[in-house]
């Protein structure tokens, strides 16, 4: 064979006996084989014209232009002007067409191929690999097109298990990531959005658990033991919780998108499942509550829908609503119902008026609300610093206090004592005992972020605050000194990695800070803050000597692992911020990729460090950076959709890979002759590192892109799952659901052990591995 056009089979597959044309016995022109079908033997087609499987094949009447009336998959179809059978209506790329934040090409779009008409003129989108309607580049389980993947006839140039071409891929290199697809064995380092959710953070009157919400899912947390429960259901992120006041039922409400019903969720504490759904609010759930018995839930709308329901809990349905406060009240914030009777539940939001509570002349923002153990009053905290006491039968305001040194930037959570001493949070982050009517600070402590909660355990005798910086607190009320029990970031993380040969410790980093986590016991070893700024990258270098991080303000920047101390910093790295970074095997040079396309080689000393090179061939910013054992070769994925392998030994492009994608993760396998790209074409891309070639594509995701991999082989991205793939056949073997966010970073540990995920919403998720090492 002509081995100039042999486009999938490069010379160095010789010698070479299996799966060629040279395979005797062979009827075939070898020159032609470009589609290998299993039409081989015997054979009676023209080979002069077995280019594409084409309609002038005889004997052949399927896929033909000349079998009317015909509408399939290939472009010499006549009458035939989409991509897929059902193309009339069809004004999209697949069947998740209702989503519109894939690629730029989306709308308006009526075709996937430069074939269809009508057209435009504008470039093609993704490459389809669906399973009902290919297109080229297809996976397809009865007719495949070029570079096909096949199950029962392979290509050339494809990783098979019973007869593979290049350098195999063994079963010593198993590629099996993760859990059980029914339960996910995981356990969640975060409670980032707690910070987000006022009055977030509850004790379980089991005085056993907490509860709090995680994006879209909610948190059943256990106090003595390492265990936590998740409960799955909301499509968006939860925006209040509340527990009945016999622990039986959770409730929880959530945001949604303009025009749309927020749902609630009332859930089983006990089997830790729905109990039931309640959708009548638009929008967003302001906040919810449970009457005394259990009997009622009250639920309040936001701002856009302004509406309080009552909801009958055994029965699941509605008992009347209303609207929570006057037009010219502006909208309730905050509900509780009063502790003794089922009859009365109180609201506060905007603008207190006369209408409703008598508080004269006062008007104020309503943030927080704690009732008087005999229902006699209540008390309101407001955004500008200071406490309403409101007398329940008459509705009159009773006292407001305090006059002097409110509490600075409002008081953000309540709490109510036994003794009739009050703890107070506020925005400012301090969190005071103060006893009534001049609430004067008894006892203060200064927490990390905006106190937004305070729950009771018991009768009091310990409590937990929860504050905007993802970090819960634990109190003894006598001593009244924090321990902080559980911390995370509160903003996305953006990257993960283990050091080098050991799976006891790992870093993520994200806006204003790095963190080092134990890994089973999931505490908070090392924080490095680095404010204002948001770190996008990090490595350990091989020797554990320092931490190397990529910055959005264009440094790259070093710590020692044990302190966190600045060991070195390299200024203007990169003039649109550092992206990515990477460092070779032997701890003297670094590679970054900037904002601004750029790819540098620098050379580490112990008192300079250089740059050695400067390397432009992206055009947009570089999304990761791997590099090769050998430590003369990398490869960059980058936004503008193309992959690139330099060598940077000479400082040259050796290789590039180009596709219609924004590149967000690449790999190398571990033999270091093929790697995978992911991005948000939702495809997991083989390709070959010898001349770049594509070896197959998969589809990787149904909804969103894939921003994170790590082999072994594992996907991640926006639909939210991580999925575990067999490398070699390309199939899914289990997906895991927990995050709540867009998963941003996955890694397995070097030890095969755990499988350490990150997301936008700030959680760290730990999974374990299932299969014997």
């Amino acid at each position: 064979m002509n081995p100039s056009q042999d486009l999938l089979n490069t010379p160095q597959d010789l010698p070479y006996t299996g799966n060629t044309p040279q395979d005797l016995p062979y009827t075939r022109n070898p020159s032609q084989d470009l589609l290998n079908t299993p039409q081989d033997l015997p054979y009676t087609r023209n080979p002069s014209q077995d280019l594409l499987n084409t309609p002038q094949d005889l004997p052949y009447t399927r896929n033909t232009a000349q079998d009317p009336p015909h509408t399939g998959n290939t472009p010499q179809d006549l009458l035939y002007t989409q991509n897929t059978p059902q193309d009339l209506p069809y004004t999209g790329n697949t069947r998740q067409d209702l989503y519109t934040g894939n690629t730029p090409q989306d709308l308006p779009h009526t075709g996937n191929t430069t074939q269809d008409l009508p057209y435009n003129g504008k470039p093609p989108t993704r490459p389809a690999v669906y399973q009902e309607s290919p297109t080229r580049l297809a996976v397809y389980q009865e007719h495949p097109t070029r570079l096909a993947v096949y199950q029962e006839h392979p290509t050339r140039a494809f990783v098979y298990w019973g007869h593979p071409t290049r350098p195999a891929v063994y079963r010593k290199h198993f590629t099996r990531l993760a859990f059980s697809p029914e339960h996910p064995k995981s356990c969640c380092f975060g409670d980032s959005l707690t910070g987000h959710v006022p009055s977030g953070l509850i004790s379980h009157p089991d005085r056993e658990h907490l509860i709090y919400p995680l994006g879209c899912t909610v948190i059943i947390q256990s106090l003595n033991k390492p265990k936590q429960h998740f409960l799955h259901g909301h499509t968006n992120n939860v925006s209040c919780v509340a527990v009945s006041k016999s622990g039986k039922y959770l409730a929880s409400g959530q945001v949604t998108y303009m025009g749309f019903k927020a749902d609630i969720f009332i859930w089983d504490y006990v089997k830790r499942e729905p109990w039931g759904k309640l959708s009548l609010h638009k929008v967003k759930v302001e906040a919810v509550a449970f009457s005394p018995n259990d009997q009622y839930l009250v639920s309040l709308g936001g701002q856009d829908d302004g509406s309080v329901i009552l909801w009958n809990v055994a029965t699941r349905e509605a008992i009347c609503g209303s609207p929570a406060s006057s037009l010219s009240a502006g909208h309730a914030l905050t509900v509780t119902f009063i502790n003794n009777s089922e009859d009365m539940f109180i609201t506060g939001g905007k603008k207190m008026r006369p209408t409703e509570c008598q508080t004269g002349q006062l008007k104020r923002v309503v943030t927080c609300l704690a009732v008087a153990e005999d229902d006699s009053c209540f008390y309101c905290g407001t955004s500008t610093g200071d406490i309403l006491k409101v007398n329940t039968k008459n509705k009159l305001l009773s006292s407001c206090g305090p006059q002097k040194d409110r509490f600075s930037l409002g008081v953000t959570a309540l709490a109510l004592m036994k003794t009739g001493e009050f703890i107070i949070g506020s925005g400012d982050g301090k969190l005071s005992l103060c006893k009534a009517p001049n609430y004067k600070a008894v006892k203060r402590v200064n927490l990390q972020g905006a106190v937004n909660s305070i729950t009771l355990r018991g009768q009091g005798h310990q409590f937990f605050v929860g504050t905007g910086q993802a970090q819960i607190y634990r109190f003894n009320y006598p001593e009244f000194r924090e321990e902080i029990i559980s911390t995370c970031h509160s903003e996305a993380i953006n990257d993960i990695v283990f050091p080098f040969g050991t799976s006891e410790l790992f870093a993520t980093c994200s806006k204003n800070d790095i963190r080092v986590w134990h890994t089973t016991s999931h505490k908070e070893l090392l924080r490095i803050a680095v404010p204002n700024v948001t770190c996008n990258a990090i490595q350990f270098m091989r020797d554990g000597k320092s931490i190397i991080s990529a910055w959005n303000d264009g440094k790259i920047r070093a710590f020692t692992p044990e302190s966190g101390r600045l060991m070195y910093q390299i200024e203007n790295a990169h003039t649109m911020g550092v992206t990515a970074i990477a460092a070779t095997g032997d701890c003297k040079r670094l590679v970054s990729g900037g904002g601004d396309g750029r790819v540098r080689v620098w050379e580490i000393g112990k008192e300079s460090q250089r740059l050695v090179e400067s390397m432009k061939e992206h055009k947009s910013a570089v999304s990761c950076i791997k590099l090769k054992s050998n430590n003369w070769e990398c490869v960059t994925a980058s936004s503008d959709g193309a992959c690139i392998i330099w060598d940077i030994e000479r400082f040259i492009r050796k290789q590039m890979v180009l596709s219609n994608t924004l590149f967000r993760c690449v790999c190398y396998h571990p033999e270091e002759f093929q790697f995978i790209t992911s991005g948000t074409d939702r495809k997991i891309g083989y390709w070959e590192v010898f001349d770049g070639s594509a070896i197959r594509g998969l589809d990787g995701s149904m909804s969103g892109a894939i921003n994170g991999m790590d082999i072994s082989d594992s996907g991640s991205g926006d639909d939210k799952l991580v999925k575990v793939w067999d490398y070699n056949e390309g199939e899914v073997t289990q997906v895991g659901i927990g995050h709540s966010g867009s998963i941003s970073r996955l890694k397995i540990c070097p030890l095969s052990k755990y499988i350490i995920s990150v997301s936008t919403d700030g959680a760290i998720l730990r999974w374990k591995y299932p299969y014997p090492v």
